[in-house]
């Protein structure tokens, strides 16, 4: 019993111990310019943290055993798994096009099925919201792309369409030379949700938390 209350203290010592290193996985190209401002904030103000920060492709990462937290951008629920999840943000969505393209026969979703798209890693259909219904639409493209920023630079020498949410256009160079599809529905906007492992999560852990989400506005 003695030897148990010793190691309820240690742990409960090192969860609320303001040291260590966290390591966080982000999706690729998120707001980086943004979240490099909060993560050098965040350092500044704890510099007893170490910050480990990766990023990936994907919906979700190959490895997350030694990660403190990792963010997802998702449209659909997230795979059951044993992380929490905390959805934080949505993001609005469009279908973009160059702006010299012909958009005359593009009216409704379906129709996107038979124009070429630009697709990221392992994409088929696009969601769109129809009330409380979402509509599947299936796309097809001989370009797919896993980064968002090449994606709109495929996009901008008119070879496809692609759908992106609309901050990366609005904050891009590249996206001056794209035009929204007006459509009948627009796309199921994209989620981000944070994942950690318990509850109980260490002082570190629960800083950054509360950090990030006081300036989320910065993100939208």
């Amino acid at each position: 019993l003695e030897a148990l209350s010793q190691v309820e203290e240690d742990v409960g010592s090192l969860v609320n111990t303001l040291r260590g290193k966290l390591r966080l996985l982000l999706p690729l190209e998120f707001f980086n310019r943004l979240i490099s401002e909060l993560i050098c904030d965040f350092a500044d103000r704890y510099p007893q943290i170490e910050l480990c920060c990766s990023h990936y492709s994907g919906l979700m990462p190959g490895d997350t055993d030694n990660a403190d937290l990792i963010f997802v951008l998702h449209e659909s629920p997230l795979p059951a798994s044993d992380w929490i999840t905390r959805s934080l943000l949505s993001f609005p969505q469009s279908i973009y096009a160059a702006k010299q393209r012909d958009l005359a026969a593009i009216r409704t979703p379906a129709d996107l099925a038979r124009h070429p798209c630009i697709l990221g890693a392992d994409e088929h259909q696009w969601l769109f919201r129809d009330g409380d219904q979402l509509q599947a639409v299936p796309v097809c493209g001989r370009i797919v792309l896993s980064s968002p920023e090449m994606r709109l630079e495929a996009a901008a020498h008119n070879l496809g369409l692609i759908k992106l949410p609309d901050y990366l256009c609005h904050h891009s160079q590249v996206g001056e030379q794209l035009k929204p599809v007006p459509l009948s529905h627009a796309p199921q906007a994209q989620q981000l949700s944070v994942l950690y492992q318990s509850r109980s999560v260490p002082l570190k852990v629960r800083l950054f938390l509360e950090f990030f989400q006081s300036h989320l506005g910065r993100l939208s």
